[in-house]
């Protein structure tokens, strides 16, 4: 994957599935990322599991319907 170091991402549906491998892929790749979902427990627990990678991820509470 590229060099996202400073870039901003938004993923929504971002803390379960194919949106959690998303949010931790961009993390990795230096990204600073908003993940966004309804589901509160996997949120936090996103946010625990990509706190050592190189860029911030953040969990936020959001129902995008």
């Amino acid at each position: 994957m590229y060099d996202y170091s400073g870039k901003v991402v938004i993923v929504t549906g971002g803390a379960k599935g194919i949106g959690r491998g998303i949010s931790l892929a961009f993390a990795e790749a230096g990204a600073n990322v908003l993940a966004a979902d309804v589901d509160v427990a996997a949120g936090q627990q996103l946010e625990k599991d990509g706190a050592a990678l190189k860029g911030e991820l953040r969990f936020r509470e959001a129902d995008i319907s």
